[in-house]
């Protein structure tokens, strides 16, 4: 996977290890919020059509379940997986509008969805586990986390909005085939990447002041009304090429205070 930017050593007393990620279960019942949203929505025939068509290969890898209602459920299940990089949603979740369109498909009756997996649960597992490899995709796996973080962090350098970030993993997971975690996983996947880009915006300012006004910058800091002080240098009477010295440090301001609700520590040495 590719890396916009290095995590440089996690070591910021922040190690991927210790977020505890929980990976991609391929079970129903997950609240899954993100992913039931995209379902939530009024189904057209034209955006039925546009993500819920089985090809004629489709077709023909669904005909080799048995029974109407694994025919349903396989197509329901490869049709969530390729519309949502997903496997966390169940067929069962489907809107109703999205079951009667697959159903004449695979010729079988809406209503066969309610017996699928109740006589052996396996079958779902089973299902997806071709699913993937009839698609060419994988399931997420622990050793995915550390390029996605450090991917997130390129991006958490350049904006700091959690949403964002989200989408941008998301894509990134999809254009490396890799089915989406569980949302919790993805979220303290972001959490810590911007945790981590700050870090590194706030040692390269750091690194391009000198010790004078780091402490400077600092005492101001520790003052009463100080950050409102700091950030009038910008728009004070200075010359040009301090004053845009002073606008770059401004910019930079707000990431070190979020360290300091971290737990981080801003003091300059």
């Amino acid at each position: 996977m590719e890396n916009d930017g290095s995590v440089d050593s996690l070591a910021d007393g922040l190690s991927i290890g210790q977020l505890e990620l929980p990976l991609v279960s391929e079970h129903a019942g997950i609240d899954e919020r993100r992913r039931l949203g995209s379902l939530r929505r009024e189904w057209t025939p034209e955006l039925l059509g546009r993500h819920f068509v089985l090809s004629a290969v489709d077709l023909r890898e669904t005909r080799r379940c048995r029974g109407d209602e694994n025919k349903l459920g396989f197509a329901l299940t490869l049709l969530l997986v390729r519309f949502l990089n997903s496997a966390a949603v169940s067929p069962e979740q489907v809107p109703e509008a999205v079951v009667d369109f697959v159903s004449p498909q695979v010729e079988a009756e809406p209503a066969a969805l309610s017996v699928y997996g109740t006589r052996r649960p396996q079958t779902r597992d089973d299902h997806v586990k071709r699913i993937r490899l009839y698609l060419g995709v994988r399931a997420f796996a622990a050793s995915e986390g550390e390029p996605l973080l450090g991917f997130l962090v390129g991006r958490a350098m350049h904006r700091d909005n959690p949403a964002m970030l989200l989408d941008e993993a998301e894509e990134q997971l999809r254009r490396e085939r890799i089915l989406l975690p569980v949302e919790r996983t993805l979220n303290r996947l972001v959490t810590h990447a911007r945790v981590v880009a700050e870090q590194k915006i706030y040692r390269t300012i750091s690194s391009q002041l000198t010790r004078e006004h780091k402490i400077a910058f600092e005492e101001l800091l520790e003052q009463p009304g100080g950050e409102d002080e700091v950030a009038a240098l910008a728009q004070s009477g200075l010359t040009k090429g301090r004053r845009n010295r002073c606008s770059r440090v401004r910019q930079h301001l707000d990431p070190s205070f979020h360290f300091r609700r971290h737990g981080v520590s801003s003091h300059y040495t």
